[in-house]
């Protein structure tokens, strides 16, 4: 009796020739950054007190698509950790224009100053 096995196929060694870029660029490496389609959704919906504010400095990280795929803060000043939740949770929905650079989308990170409440 023959014991016969299978062709294996054989396995490349290569990475996938269109592999995304794993740099997120910063605004001043791009030709074009990334910008929210459709403007920033109003965030004073997420406060309880809208006679005050707050002010957080966040930093998006945006794919080749346009999807915000993390965020995070920078500067959080008297900002509540669940205020902070709801922000990043709000900004993770924005849909981007993807950024360019080299005539390509990539991926990007963008910095954003926010002031949330103060009857804004």
């Amino acid at each position: 009796m023959l014991d016969v096995l299978p062709a294996e196929t054989p396995k490349r060694d290569m990475p996938p020739l269109f592999a995304a870029d794993p740099v997120y660029y910063k605004s001043s490496e791009l030709d074009k950054s990334a910008w929210p389609i459709g403007g920033i959704p109003q965030l004073a919906m997420l406060v309880t007190d809208p006679g005050l504010q707050w002010h957080l400095r966040a930093r998006l990280y945006i794919d080749d698509t346009g999807k915000v795929t993390m965020v995070d803060f920078v500067d959080i000043q008297s900002a509540t950790a669940d205020l902070a939740i709801a922000v990043a949770a709000t900004l993770k929905t924005i849909p981007f224009s993807p950024a360019v650079k080299d005539g390509r989308h990539v991926r990007s990170q963008k910095l954003m100053d926010l002031a949330i409440g103060g009857d804004q």
